[in-house]
């Protein structure tokens, strides 16, 4: 019994070490995907664990037969090719929250295929299906915090299968852990198989094996932690909790990885924890509990009665209001608005190989066209599209009277000549003058700014480092700031969102604000092609490169407005500049 109760701790240790990391994993990712593709991280991460499994134990594992052989080739298939695969595709088609969703699935389907596949190892608890319900329950209210569940059949399929998928390996995990083979052979008999798998991928998704990348330590050492820790150190401990605990029980941890995604995004990135979050991830954590309690009929009654008065928090969770309590629609028109479509869009010659995105939305039709879908929804820098949000702010609330807008310059020399002088809130928009937006944002105070923030949803409405000192590229106070390089980000597709709730038909700001704000965006008009184009650049660099580069705003195009935003990461060797990211975007508009 003793030893039992042992081999339990080793398997519940190495299950919680597994999701541990596995669920900071998505910091690393969104890091690498500014300069690299999905499937280029995915072989490089697997490449680097098969390596490193190697070094350990550089010994040839001689299995039984070919019948073993193709449980390994099957197991690598399904956990380390298929899965990431098929939750990546998921991602270009669905929202980031229904995958979270769907995933949470994977411990519901290894538990039938348990029963199917192992029988007597694994047997149907009640309590496991009652900590599904509150566990799935308090992921639904992590990952929508609230918002619409909006359904996108293709993407939302693919994040079910990619469930399944890992059930799968589950299984044959299980399976495997019965051959009697060391950990870490049989891990890296399944690596080589996955990598082999991963071939006919590479060549689809169109592989490069550029590692010049690589050369920044901040990439090389998000690949090594996800290569080394994520992959060769995650992968053998989950094993191991499969060998001791079983399939059904270990996959049971999956349920933490949104709460563990959730805590990670308060220390590391800062982001703000809501009371949806924060009760779904008390649920979370509940019905993991009760998935591995032994409980008597009594307990079970009293989960019972606790799960009829948890359905209106599952409903709510589903179909709660968004963030956007002002600029919500009426329910007659929300119930007639179409389903979400996200196409996928190559725009690669207008980019000619330079690392970016590009996001077009239409709301009346409710349709997304994108270019690099896993860049378009990673966060970044807004650097001077801020001033788009400066701009509206103080002119709702009386800090910029346009009428008498000049500030008086203080007689330091900037680096932009057009900065040096007394200047209007007309000609400091147009040369993007740090210093007066500075002025302005300090005369806003960060009461109204982070009200402001949070009414339009802005990114993650970080304004933490208010004075900018985040910036490794500056020093100054007058050209420093939250939205500079420092604690606020969002993604290009965000972008787009945040344009349509202030000029979009729901809007709730003042026609006049609207106007004025409308004028000094004005960047192209094309008369004969009934185009005009309103926007702000943006430009962010990192120890003198430039990291972050944004053209956002919206257009009008023969009477139909469409909300864009082009983004343009680090490229090595090439002139990144907010100047580019204005030409791809004004010409994918005129090609519209």
């Amino acid at each position: 019994m003793k030893k039992m109760k042992n081999k339990d701790y080793i398997g519940h240790g190495a299950a919680l070490l597994t999701i541990l990391i596995w669920g900071t994993t998505f910091i690393s990712t969104k890091i690498l995907l500014v300069e690299f593709k999905p499937i280029e991280i995915l072989v490089f991460r697997f490449v680097m664990g098969f390596l490193a499994l190697w070094i350990i134990c550089p010994k040839w594992l001689k299995t039984a037969g070919w019948k073993q052989e193709v449980v390994f080739a099957a197991a690598g298939l399904s956990g380390i090719c298929l899965y990431y695969l098929l939750e990546n595709i998921a991602l270009t088609y669905t929202l980031a929250s229904n995958v979270g969703v769907i995933i949470s699935v994977a411990p519901f389907f290894t538990a039938i295929l348990a029963h199917i596949f192992i029988g007597s190892e694994e047997k149907f608890r009640v309590n496991f299906f009652a900590g599904f319900i509150i566990a799935m329950a308090g992921t639904v209210m992590i990952s929508l915090n609230g918002a619409k569940l909006q359904l996108n059949p293709m993407g939302d399929f693919l994040a079910i299968l990619a469930a399944a998928v890992w059930a799968i390996y589950s299984i044959l995990t299980k399976k495997i852990s019965g051959f009697g083979y060391p950990v870490v052979l049989a891990t890296r008999r399944t690596f080589f198989y996955g990598i082999l798998f991963m071939i006919p991928a590479a060549w689809i998704f169109d592989l490069r094996f550029d590692v010049t990348g690589f050369a920044d330590p901040k990439n090389l050492l998000n690949i090594l932690y996800l290569g080394l820790g994520a992959s060769a150190l995650c992968f053998v401990t989950w094993n191991i909790a499969v060998k001791k605990l079983g399939a059904v029980k270990t996959s049971i941890y999956i349920y933490m990885t949104p709460v563990i995604t959730v805590i990670t995004s308060v220390l590391i990135l800062s982001e703000r924890i809501t009371w949806m979050s924060g009760l779904g991830v008390i649920f979370t954590l509940l019905g993991l509990i009760i998935s591995e309690m032994k409980m008597n009929p009594r307990k079970l009654k009293t989960i019972g009665i606790f799960l009829v008065f948890l359905i209106p928090f599952l409903f709510t969770g589903c179909s709660g209001g968004n963030h956007e309590s002002s600029n919500s629609k009426s329910a007659e028109t929300k119930e007639k608005e179409p389903e979400t479509k996200i196409e996928e869009k190559d725009w690669s010659d207008d980019f000619a190989g330079l690392n970016g995105a590009a996001v077009i939305y239409e709301p009346e039709e409710n349709r997304y066209q994108i270019y690099n879908q896993d860049l378009a929804k990673t966060r970044r820098s807004p650097c001077s599209t801020f001033k788009i949000i400066s701009s509206l702010t103080a002119l709702e609330n009386g800090v910029i009277d346009p009428d008498h807008s000049v500030r008086e310059w203080s007689g330091e020399q900037f680096w932009n000549s057009g900065w040096n002088q007394d200047i209007s809130f007309e000609e400091a928009f147009r040369v993007s003058c740090v210093w007066y937006f500075r002025e302005v944002i300090d005369d806003i105070g960060k009461e109204r700014m982070q009200k402001e923030l949070d009414k339009l949803s802005y990114g993650n409405c970080d304004i933490s480092d208010w004075e900018g000192k985040q910036n490794t590229n500056n020093n100054n106070r007058a050209l420093t700031g939250f939205w500079i390089e420092s604690s606020l980000k969002i993604s290009p597709k965000e972008q787009t969102e945040v344009m349509e709730r202030i000029f979009g038909d729901t809007s709730s700001y003042s026609k006049e604000s609207l106007s004025r704000l409308k004028q000094v965006m004005l960047t192209s008009q094309d008369k004969e092609k009934d185009i005009a184009i309103y926007g702000k650049t943006g430009m962010g660099k990192d120890n003198g490169i430039t990291t972050d580069a944004w053209f956002t705003g919206f257009a009008d195009v023969s009477g139909q407005r469409k909300y864009f935003c082009v983004y343009l990461g680090k490229t090595n060797g090439a002139d990144v500049t907010s100047t580019k990211a204005k030409e791809i975007a004004i010409q994918i508009i005129s090609d519209l």
